[in-house]
């Protein structure tokens, strides 16, 4: 949940293991409901699928035990208020690709926090169990044999939460048990502040930029600036129109002003191209992928040339955020300018 964006609001999380599938629930890192439930895509595979011929049976079987076994949620949770669900494992993965595929032809580099709507599982659950076999379903959505060898399973026990809990979509986290034990840790030795996950995101800026040598001042000085300059421009309608969510565009923002010349880490001439690619490559805990192309092309367009329709093909996920990445380039150019004598009073 920590690697997603979610603030103090109630989360369901769901990680679908081999053996088990683990289901909590709670707000920030307050968790009210937890459980184990002893059934995971491996587990089943291999007790109904594994085998040259899948039969309609064998699934019915599967999809009835699946059933079964989730039931109880439904009485558990009833009076559990859930305003988003986040779903993590190989097999979350391998769901939003296959989504992503239907919907573009194209392969998904990164699922982190790829939504799957309802309507979107049930499909993909309808046609992979008309396909049945690992070979034909690997074939129809380019997914590794591996993973194709036990993504029924998976997909009957998350479209069954589904239903059971009238989910209408899922957000797909990259970050798991390792990231949750990770980020435990950092909190316990003080590196994080304890009850403070909402500002995860934001120690982990500070974090590239402190092993990138930024001087912190001036970041932090740019990064005021810039959401000094956003905030007045959204306060009329034709530049709010130009944001998906002012609340999270002002975040990315001050997450790219922070950053402004991480580049030059690498090399001061076109410093803004290298920002971009450092900040797109780079493991951001708590950004999506779309997210972190926002704040990289947001400092790609601070400096020399604004963004162009004609170019946008060149730049993954410029083309449908191009708006907003005009609208926050501009801003962080602003301060860019404002602040190039570096003369800021402390």
């Amino acid at each position: 949940v920590q690697g997603l964006h979610f603030a103090d609001e109630s989360v369901l999380t769901v990680d679908i293991g081999g053996a088990s599938t683990e289901v909590a629930c709670g707000r920030a890192s307050d968790c009210h409901y937890l459980s184990s439930i002893k059934i995971g895509g491996l587990l089943l595979s291999k007790r109904y699928l594994f085998g040259k011929n899948v039969k309609e049976t064998a699934i019915n079987d599967l999809r009835q035990i699946v059933e079964a076994r989730l039931m109880p949620l439904q009485e558990d949770l009833e009076n559990t208020p859930i305003q988003h669900a986040a779903v993590t494992s190989g097999t979350a993965k391998a769901i939003a690709r296959m989504a992503h595929w239907d919907k573009n032809q194209e392969s998904l580099d990164d699922a982190h926090g790829y939504i799957v709507t309802a309507e979107e599982l049930f499909r993909i659950e309808k046609e992979v169990y008309q396909l049945k076999t690992s070979e034909l379903i690997a074939s129809r959505w380019m997914l590794d044999i591996r993973r194709a060898d036990i993504i029924l399973a998976g997909i009957a026990i998350l479209a069954q939460l589904t239903r059971v809990l009238k989910i209408p979509r899922w957000k797909v986290s990259s970050s798991g048990l390792r990231e949750g034990v990770a980020t435990d840790t950092y909190e316990r030795q003080g590196l994080l502040p304890a009850n403070k996950w909402q500002d995860l995101r934001w120690h982990t800026i500070q974090g590239l930029a402190k092993k990138l040598s930024l001087d912190p001042i001036f970041s932090e000085s740019t990064s005021q600036l810039a959401t000094q300059i956003f905030d007045r421009f959204i306060a009329f309608d034709e530049f709010k129109a130009r944001c998906k969510n002012p609340a999270i565009d002002r975040d990315l923002l001050k997450a790219a002003a922070y950053l402004l010349e991480a580049g030059k880490f690498i090399n001061f001439s076109s410093y803004h191209k290298h920002t971009y690619y450092l900040i797109t490559e780079m493991n951001l805990l708590g950004f999506t992928q779309e997210e972190k192309h926002v704040i990289g092309l947001t400092n790609r367009y601070a400096r020399k040339a604004p963004p162009k329709h004609g170019k946008s093909d060149a730049l993954p996920y410029l083309e449908r955020n191009f708006n907003r990445v005009s609208l926050l380039s501009s801003c962080l150019r602003i301060a860019r300018s404002l602040l190039r004598t570096r003369q800021i009073k402390t």
